[in-house]
């Protein structure tokens, strides 16, 4: 028999993914040896204060990603072994089967159903009975080894997402520490880094204060899906606060405020802070957050970022035309 067996599979070839996996792990750890080599030559010997101090903090967390990556995969490659390991249990299985059908002047069809060459032959039922308790238990193992190796694939890209997602939040902020600051950026270093998002000179103009803090009244506000006399919106360090747009007690149905603060585990990530967020809801008025998502669909209403703990239940209609930067931000920093 070659390699690959029907309804069996390629041992060799499962062996040879395990393997793959390892050589990329090797690999991995020489050129995080060398990045780490260069950062701890550069910080703090000749790169100190402050953002360093900080940055160096942050690629030990960064680094300690890596770590977990790899440890990840190593136990994929551990899962993916031992299903190699039983497939080549259930090809062994098959083969000595095979040799009782041959013997016996059985065979069994590509389908893995055991026939008999002569089915008038005198014991023919129980010996294709028997040969086919053989190759049956043959297939159990590779069904065993198939299971193993969705198992192993599961765990493993469901680890590597979560230890993806950490990198990006961590990268994020690491390549854009700066000294002495914890928080938002300022309108003007956003401007400086062409990443500040406030609407457009000609869509409306701050009647008080500035881009950064103050109020602005777009020249139509029914675009934006404000009447009078709110139809302004208030900024703070470059976010809009639409505390004064959200959805108003009476149309809500504890009759309280749309303003969700001292909301904890919030990350920036729309499914994450969503489900915090219903959930609050949820707890409020005495549904599942699953009905308090239907409401909030059915009526239009959205979640806006305000801060690190801060979430505004405002009309859609509002929030989508306006263009602007949420307080995601905030929530990459530490």
């Amino acid at each position: 028999m070659g390699d690959s067996v029907p309804g069996i599979g390629n041992p060799p070839s499962v062996a040879n993914l395990a393997s793959a996996g390892q050589d990329s792990i090797t690999t991995l750890e020489k050129l995080d040896a060398q990045a780490n080599s260069d950062v701890m030559s550069t910080v703090p010997d000749r790169w100190g204060g402050e953002s360093a101090g900080m940055f160096g903090r942050f690629w030990g967390r960064y680094m300690r990603c890596f770590g977990t990556y790899r440890s990840d995969t190593a136990t994929w490659c551990r899962a993916i072994t031992r299903a190699a390991e039983t497939m080549a249990k259930a090809k062994e299985q098959l083969g000595a089967a095979r040799q009782f059908t041959d013997d016996k002047g059985l065979v069994i069809r590509d389908d893995l159903v055991v026939e008999a060459r002569d089915g008038n032959r005198p014991g023919a039922a129980d010996l294709v009975a028997a040969g086919q308790q053989g190759v049956d238990a043959a297939r159990r193992l590779a069904r065993q080894s198939q299971q193993e190796i969705r198992d192993a694939n599961k765990e493993y890209q469901e680890k590597v997402a979560k230890t993806r997602e950490d990198m990006v939040t961590i990268g994020m902020t690491l390549f854009g520490a700066r000294a002495g600051r914890r928080g938002r950026l300022t309108v003007a270093e956003k401007a400086y880094e062409g990443t500040v998002r406030i609407p457009k000179a000609n869509r409306g103009e701050w009647v008080r204060g500035d881009p950064n803090d103050g109020m602005w009244k777009p020249n139509r506000p029914e675009e934006y899906g404000l009447q009078w006399p709110k139809d302004t919106i208030t900024w703070n360090e470059g976010v809009p606060n639409l505390r004064e747009h959200t959805v108003p007690p009476e149309h809500m149905p504890d009759g309280r405020s749309g303003v969700l603060d001292d909301l904890r585990g919030l990350n920036g990530k729309y499914r994450n802070d969503y489900g915090i967020a219903d959930g609050e809801l949820a707890a409020r008025f005495g549904w599942t957050p699953e009905q308090v998502a239907a409401w909030r669909q059915s009526n239009d209403y959205v979640y806006h970022h305000y801060s690190n703990s801060e979430l505004q239940l405002v009309p859609g209609r509002i929030h989508r035309p306006l263009a602007h930067e949420g307080s995601t931000t905030d929530l990459l920093w530490p």
